[in-house]
């Protein structure tokens, strides 16, 4: 069974990834997310950290609403093209939430001038061949690959108790996979999310310009789970910094890279066993 993960195209399909699907045969494309391009968002917020607070919605005052607008439109456009060059590959591809996507789900949704039929959740739902799924799982070939979108910033327990109804939701959400993984034979599942454990290899910010520079900003709640239940493997993207391979426990953590700059990986698995596991750059 031949997977190709990949995630945070941010408005790009690189040709290198189309090619390598085809030739490699894969029978899935796994994806992080990340389908729109927030690049001038992210610039923008890291530009005016200490006034947004990390949020791109608290921009609209900051640049007014004219250019918020028009930004949004642009990040809109972006999201439709990456989708709809992606489900004409006829490969089946299931993802999870990213960041930078724009969904109902998404505690940012409501401030951004978006329609319901141009948000991530809709749009996929007209798309044969991408299937969306969040805090849930699809059992290919005997795995069972479960599936965590991004919803909050969960750095660890302190930071996330000031967040009041947002720590619920990663409590909630902890719990989920707990009983989840209570069933399961733990060398079985393959976890894949947005976002890399917390104080992993993955997670630790190089990109000078951003305000979290060296601070390592993954999530607890995966790096909890990942310790406690040892599943297979886990597999990320978000931190554009990093791309490789590294074990926490017994599982193999995977960070395919940015699609966006033809990062991406080939993994295939056989017989419960990784065959294979090759990185593009």
């Amino acid at each position: 069974m031949k997977f190709l993960l990949c995630g945070c195209f941010h408005g790009r399909v690189p040709n290198k990834l189309i090619k390598i699907a085809k030739k490699e045969k894969v029978d899935y494309i796994l994806s992080t997310g990340d389908f729109y391009s927030g690049d001038v968002f992210r610039d923008l917020i890291f530009k005016y950290f200490d006034k947004t607070k990390g949020t791109d919605f608290l921009l609209k005052e900051i640049i007014g609403a004219k250019r918020y607008n028009k930004l949004v439109k642009k990040l809109n456009l972006s999201g439709i093209k990456t989708l709809n060059k992606l489900n004409s590959l006829n490969i089946p591809i299931i993802t999870c939430y990213g960041n930078h996507d724009s969904s109902l789900k998404m505690p940012w949704f409501k401030v951004r001038t978006l329609k319901n039929k141009d948000i991530l959740d809709n749009k996929i739902k007209k798309l044969k061949n991408i299937k969306l799924i969040d805090y849930g799982f699809k059992k290919i070939d005997g795995y069972f690959i479960y599936f965590i979108g991004v919803k909050f910033p969960r750095k660890n327990k302190k930071y996330m108790e000031g967040w009041g109804y947002q720590y619920k939701v990663a409590l909630d959400e902890y719990k989920k996979l707990n009983k989840f993984f209570k069933k399961m034979d733990p060398r079985k599942v393959i976890l894949l999310s947005h976002e890399p454990p917390l104080n992993t290899r993955f997670d630790k910010v190089s990109y000078r310009k951003s305000p979290a520079y060296g601070k390592h900003v993954g999530d607890f709640v995966i790096k909890d789970i990942i310790k406690k239940y040892k599943p297979l493997i886990h597999i990320s993207g978000h931190m554009h910094e990093h791309q490789g391979k590294a074990y926490l426990r017994k599982t193999l953590l995977i960070s395919h890279g940015p699609a966006q700059y033809g990062k991406f990986a080939l993994l295939e698995l056989e017989k419960d066993k990784i065959k294979k596991l090759k990185f593009y750059k």
